[in-house]
C-alpha cells in the first residue's frame, strides 16, 4: 500500500470480521524521501463491535547510526461494513510505501 501524508486515515487492510477474529502483521515501510526504512509489527483483534490494534517489535534507521525507529505512521483499526480495517496516517509530508505479510487466525 502507498499512502500519501495528507494527515487522513488511509485504509491499507481489511478482514472480514465474522471470519477472523485477528490477525498478525510485519510491516516493511519505507519513506524513500527522507531514507528511512523501518520493520514492525502490529497485532490487530475485535470483539464484534470494536477494533483494537498494537504495534511492537520495530527497528529501522531513524536516526543515522540506527539506533532509533523512524516513527512516521500512526496505526489504527476500525470496524466498518463488516470488516475490520487497518489504516495508517502518516505524521509528515511524505508518501509511504508499506509492504506486509498477514498471518489471519479464524474465529
Amino acid at each position: 500500500a502507498t499512502i500519501t501524508g495528507d494527515s487522513s486515515a488511509q485504509r491499507i487492510d481489511s478482514f472480514d470480521l465474522s471470519v477472523y477474529r485477528s490477525a498478525s502483521y510485519v510491516m516493511s515501510i519505507s519513506d524513500s524521501t527522507a531514507n528511512r526504512f523501518s520493520v514492525i509489527q502490529a497485532n490487530v483483534t475485535h470483539n464484534g463491535g470494536t477494533a483494537y490494534i498494537s504495534t511492537f517489535g520495530g527497528i529501522g534507521n531513524g536516526t543515522s547510526d540506527g539506533s532509533t525507529v523512524y516513527d512516521s505512521i500512526e496505526f489504527t483499526a476500525v470496524i466498518n461494513s463488516g470488516n475490520v480495517r487497518v489504516r495508517a496516517k502518516v505524521n509528515n509530508t511524505n508518501t509511504q510505501v508499506i509492504k506486509f505479510v498477514r498471518r489471519a487466525l479464524k474465529v
